[in-house]
């Protein structure tokens, strides 16, 4: 996963994605 694929993402699937605590899901947090 990367931010280019959180900006695909829906709203609600934004969620999820932010939800997983790890090392690079902690970036992509960062951007949303």
């Amino acid at each position: 996963m990367t931010a280019l694929n959180v900006l695909i993402y829906p709203d609600d699937h934004l969620k999820v994605v932010c939800e997983p605590v790890t090392e690079v899901n902690d970036a992509i947090r960062k951007n949303c």
